[in-house]
């Protein structure tokens, strides 16, 4: 459905502005796709760490209530959704496998890196004695922070984010304000080999500044 939507569209932009539609329409789309891409991930992350932060407190009170740490992972992960219960949910199948060897996998998601540093802890809790619950909620407290932290940031880029959106509408409401005004300035783009040239640039232009701002706010 997808490729058929994309292949509809070029063949528009072609009949619209030969080559130079299609290149737009390119960049255009790899733009979107790569921004929307972003969002999807940043929103993700948002809402798997509260999951994982639920599921440590569900496990810690478990632990607390004096149940045995695989029985206290494995009724926590029933207990909880979303990435809380995947994070308890290879826990505990990592505690049951008992390996004691080291991590080698790269840790991309954050739900990924609190379950090493579980697998870490629970491998320090077997190997000398630590409590289990102390683990969880030292864990649990630095993900507070850290939950904390990403609402903030995400509260203070709001701003600068939507700015970003503005600025790089202000071409095209310049193409509407000169369509109001009688210049016809989408029949120059469109019909010229000028405008096609400037159509390229523009949209270049437009397409790498929401990119660089994305990047910008991303760091």
């Amino acid at each position: 459905m997808g490729a058929a939507v994309a292949a509809a569209a070029l063949l528009a932009a072609a009949a619209l502005a030969g080559p130079a539609g299609v290149v737009t329409a390119t960049m255009l789309g790899a733009t979107g796709l790569l921004l929307g891409r972003g969002l999807l991930a940043e929103r993700r992350r948002r809402r798997a760490l509260p999951d994982v932060l639920r599921g440590l407190r569900m496990l810690n009170r478990e632990l607390r209530a004096g149940a045995d740490p695989l029985a206290a992972v494995d009724g926590a992960g029933r207990a909880c959704r979303g990435a809380g219960a995947q994070v308890l949910g290879r826990l505990a199948v990592l505690m049951q496998s008992g390996s004691d060897g080291d991590s080698t996998d790269p840790v991309a998601e954050p739900e990924d890196r609190v379950l090493d540093v579980l697998r870490s802890g629970w491998l320090l809790s077997r190997r000398h004695g630590v409590a289990f619950g102390r683990v969880v909620s030292g864990i649990a407290d630095e993900l507070s922070d850290e939950v904390a932290g990403e609402q903030a940031r995400a509260a203070q880029l709001a701003g600068p984010r939507m700015s970003g959106y503005v600025m790089a509408g202000l071409p095209l409401m310049g193409l509407l304000l000169g369509a109001g005004m009688g210049v016809n300035p989408v029949g120059v783009l469109l019909d010229s080999a000028a405008g096609h040239f400037l159509l390229v640039v523009g949209v270049a232009l437009m397409c790498g500044g929401l990119l660089w701002s994305a990047r910008i706010v991303g760091r």
